[in-house]
């Protein structure tokens, strides 16, 4: 293809793209501004998973430990109003003839750009024929 032809091609098909994209960028509603605005990382400390399992001296293999147990989940719930995170671990499936599994509880804070881990219960629930169903400080039998 002839090169006086080619380049104005391309030209155009940038131009129609960049218009097409001012358009696009230009024309959102205010209120989805606004939603867009609000939905922005909040300034502050952040827990992520690898900090709470290090400040509790645990390990999580989300797909279990084949000699401790089958599944483990870690949630974080950041409770804005106390600038506190509360912290469960449950360890499902364990390895151990009464326990079936496992939750810690814990509750972190953030002071004087500091994590501090403020109280921590353990509770367990048995296997079928050896306790109770529910997490309690109750030991299995």
């Amino acid at each position: 293809m002839n090169k006086k032809i080619l380049i104005p091609i391309i030209l155009i098909i940038l131009l129609i793209g960049v218009g097409i994209f001012s358009w696009q960028y230009f024309n959102v509603p205010k209120e989805e501004i606004n939603i867009l605005e609000e939905k922005k990382e909040k300034p502050g400390p952040y827990l992520t998973q690898s900090m709470v399992l290090s400040l509790l001296d645990r390990e999580c293999l989300a797909e279990g430990d084949p000699y401790s147990y089958t599944s483990c989940i870690v949630n974080i719930l950041e409770e804005e109003k106390e600038k506190q995170w509360l912290i469960t671990i449950i360890y499902d499936g364990l390895k151990d003839d009464s326990v079936r599994a496992s939750k810690i509880t814990s509750i972190i804070t953030y002071q004087e750009g500091q994590w501090v881990v403020d109280e921590t219960t353990q509770t367990q629930k048995c296997w079928p024929g050896r306790g109770h169903q529910y997490f309690s400080s109750e030991l299995c039998i």
